[in-house]
């Protein structure tokens, strides 16, 4: 009996950890698509600057 729950208390501790990873590796994900927008809105704002920075040489 203690032998089978001990192997029970394994197998969740296991599922715990794959589930913590698993929260991990979305929180990575989520980061990442972060920096990505993060790094469009910069391109973005560089972009209107160009754009407004021509708009002035022409005047």
């Amino acid at each position: 009996m203690q032998i089978q729950i001990q192997m029970q208390m394994q197998i969740q501790i296991q599922m715990q950890i794959q589930m913590q990873m698993q929260m991990q590796m979305q929180i990575q994900i989520q980061m990442q698509m972060q920096m990505q927008m993060l790094m469009q809105m910069q391109m973005q704002m560089q972009m209107q600057m160009l754009m407004q920075a021509q708009m002035m040489v022409k005047q």
